[in-house]
């Protein structure tokens, strides 16, 4: 990476006599620049040929924005996309008959790429990027004609096989072969986002929220099923919504992410403890009256303990 960044802060006072933060950005950096070729000739009795390298790619980007007055907040958003490609190809003719030109072509291509500057998130960096693949292009041509044999023609990031053709623009070649092979697909490499934003769990968990973990507890793995006396079961949003009721009920309790997590799981334990099957064989899982009694003993148990280990703010 080279270039410039220049970054002044400071406070200004406005026409209105407001005091500010003055801040001034300017860009020009070369995030990723890259050119690189290597090649190799041979002449050996009448095989002449070429074997080469090619690197190729580079990721420019130029802005600035600068704050004028109190109400402007400064924030810059700096698009980006480019391809870093690399070739390996050769060339090789015997005599004045037979050509071969073969390529072999990979990179990787960034997109929706952008660098961002803002005074209250800082300097940040997030684009997609993927792996292009590699692929292989040949051509073969044998003739006798005076300008007989293929050619690769390089157009942008696109190789492709052409025919020379003589001053009657017919074609030299006698004989004339090109394909494309595709060694490896192209491959999504996921997002990337400089610097990491750390994810903690919440602290607090509204009654929505408290359903939505029960439920992920309850529906992992072993799925609880709760069944009436007549066999049928019960929907499990409203089991649920009975053992929500329950915690909302109980004010002093840890409603931390991983807290009703435990809660959940070790209810979950309970409840697995008394899976039965009915007399008419048709569902298995807890009978309601079960649920609830360990609902109103076990649990009420659970969440007392819970509360005498959670600390008290004084």
């Amino acid at each position: 990476m080279n270039g410039k960044l220049a970054f002044a802060w400071q406070c200004k006072e406005n026409k209105d006599h407001r005091v500010f933060k003055h801040v001034a950005v300017s860009i020009d950096i070369t995030i990723a620049s890259l050119s690189m070729e290597i090649g190799v000739g041979i002449d050996i009795c009448q095989v002449t040929g070429q074997i080469y390298v090619i690197f190729a790619g580079q990721i420019d980007v130029k802005a600035s924005v600068e704050t004028t007055t109190p109400e402007k907040d400064p924030s810059l958003s700096i698009p980006f996309g480019t391809t870093i490609s690399g070739t390996a190809g050769a060339r090789i003719q015997i005599g004045r008959i037979v050509k071969l030109d073969a390529l072999i072509t990979s990179g990787i291509r960034f997109a929706d790429g952008a660098l961002k500057v803002s005074t209250a998130d800082g300097v940040s960096l997030n684009f997609g990027w993927k792996f292009t693949g590699l692929k292989a292009k040949v051509g073969v041509s044998a003739g006798a004609g005076k300008s007989g044999g293929t050619v690769m023609k390089v157009n942008k990031d696109e190789y492709e096989i052409v025919q020379k053709k003589d001053q009657n623009n017919c074609r030299a070649d006698a004989i004339a072969y090109s394909n494309e092979y595709i060694w490896i697909k192209e491959e999504d490499w996921g997002h990337f986002t400089w610097p990491k934003k750390e994810k903690f769990p919440p602290t607090y968990l509204a009654s929505e929220d408290l359903k939505k973990t029960i439920k992920e507890v309850f529906t992992k793995d072993n799925k609880i099923v709760i069944i009436s006396n007549e066999g049928f079961k019960h929907n499990l949003d409203q089991i649920i919504n009975e053992v929500v009721t329950i915690i909302d009920n109980s004010p002093n309790l840890d409603r931390s992410l991983k807290n009703i997590e435990l809660l959940a799981y070790d209810l979950k334990k309970a409840l697995l403890r008394n899976y039965t099957s009915t007399s008419r064989m048709t569902n298995s899982g807890i009978h309601y009256d079960t649920f609830l009694e360990i609902l109103n003993t076990d649990f009420q148990e659970m969440l007392n303990k819970s509360i005498s280990l959670t600390p008290i703010d004084i």
